[in-house]
């Protein structure tokens, strides 16, 4: 970024630095208002440069443009207020068997795959309520809040 304005800096020096012909050294330069008034001006601090005519830029026609028809809007689908899950997992599955002897209970349940069933309801747009059903003879409620 520096660079780019140390160039610029010097083309403008350069720019500036241009000599005046002989001819203007010295001379003055006198300005008339419409009014009358005049005021005059050193060749060595300014310059006369000449305008160029104003050109005007062509006139195009347009024609009018048809008025934005606005699109129907379309309905968002609701959420689901009922969702069901199956779910899958490994744990005991199974009743608890049980072996008696005079001194001593015996208890052994299997461990497996244990499949089950799960029912949401939204309650309203924090709250839901659930339940559960497992293959393992286990049901769960629940009742949760959104976020």
């Amino acid at each position: 970024m520096k660079y780019l304005i140390l160039i610029l800096t010097m083309f403008s020096v350069i720019a500036q630095a241009d000599e005046m012909p002989a001819y203007m050294k010295d001379g003055v330069i006198t300005v008339t208002l419409k009014d009358g008034k005049s005021y005059t001006f050193s060749s060595n601090e300014y310059m006369v440069v000449a305008r160029h005519p104003k050109v005007a830029a062509p006139v195009v026609a347009v024609a009018p443009s048809a008025p934005k028809q606005s699109q129907p809007e379309v309905p968002s689908e609701p959420a689901y207020k009922n969702r069901i899950s199956l779910v899958v997992g490994y744990g005991y599955n199974g009743k608890l068997k049980t072996s008696e002897s005079p001194n001593q209970v015996d208890v052994d349940q299997q461990k497996g795959a244990v499949g089950g069933v799960v029912l949401q309801r939204d309650l309203n747009t924090k709250y839901h309520i659930m339940g559960e059903a497992l293959t393992n003879q286990t049901f769960l409620l629940g009742i949760g809040r959104g976020f």
